[in-house]
């Protein structure tokens, strides 16, 4: 798969998430990388999630060159010294997902995280009459157990900064429902749920916890 091409920063970008860290599952291509590009080019530093080798160098190299020569050098600034950006393989549909990703964050990022954003999920679609137990409980894990383990991780080990955030990418089908995508719906559904949920419990400590609606997910 060929590496999506980001546009060049404007020179008049701020560093305003120097010294901050975003954990960003899916994030080698897609929605994901996007994201990661936009939080780098501020300053921010990346740990993305993805499921081979290939999409750690995606992240670990090809990312982060793409940072340093088409927002720093492009715009003749110096990139910061603790800009840190890195690729993990951590499944969602592996048990140990959240705790993967947790021991990488004491590990490299000294057990700090500012932003999470869920962007990761199976794109099984769940079409009425056709779902087995096996492919019903695969979503449910990709989709729904392992972004809650994840969050519930980083909340046990209080790697939550003040201030931090909570992002999940949902879709359209979170709202507008269709029998050819049963399973798919149910779990955005269910993520906008555990995200008010968040919101209602870490509204009062500075954390704040939202959701951002894709009309079209290009996800394979």
């Amino acid at each position: 798969m060929s590496t999506m091409s980001m546009p060049q920063a404007s020179s008049s970008r701020g560093l305003d998430l120097v010294g901050k860290v975003a954990v960003i599952s899916g994030g080698s291509r897609g929605i994901g990388r996007a994201t990661a590009f936009n939080l780098a080019s501020r300053g921010c530093s990346i740990l993305g999630t993805c499921t081979s080798d290939k999409g750690v160098t995606a992240i670990s190299d090809g990312l982060s060159n793409e940072i340093s020569s088409q927002v720093f050098e492009a715009t003749s600034r110096e990139r910061p010294s603790g800009l840190k950006i890195k690729g993990l393989v951590a499944d969602i549909f592996s048990h140990d997902c959240a705790t993967t990703l947790a021991e990488e964050i004491r590990l490299e990022f000294g057990g700090r995280v500012d932003i999470f954003v869920n962007c990761a999920s199976d794109p099984m679609p769940g079409v009425i009459g056709e779902m087995g137990v096996e492919e019903i409980q695969h979503s449910l894990l990709g989709n729904i157990q392992t972004p809650v383990l994840i969050v519930e991780e980083l909340v046990r080990r209080q790697y939550f900064q003040p201030n931090s955030r909570i992002i999940y990418i949902s879709s359209i089908r979170s709202r507008q429902p269709w029998s050819m995508q049963l399973m798919y719906g149910a779990g955005k559904s269910a993520g906008e749920s555990l995200c008010r949920t968040w919101a209602q419990a870490f509204g009062g400590k500075e954390e704040k916890v939202g959701t951002l609606i894709t009309v079209m997910n290009t996800f394979q």
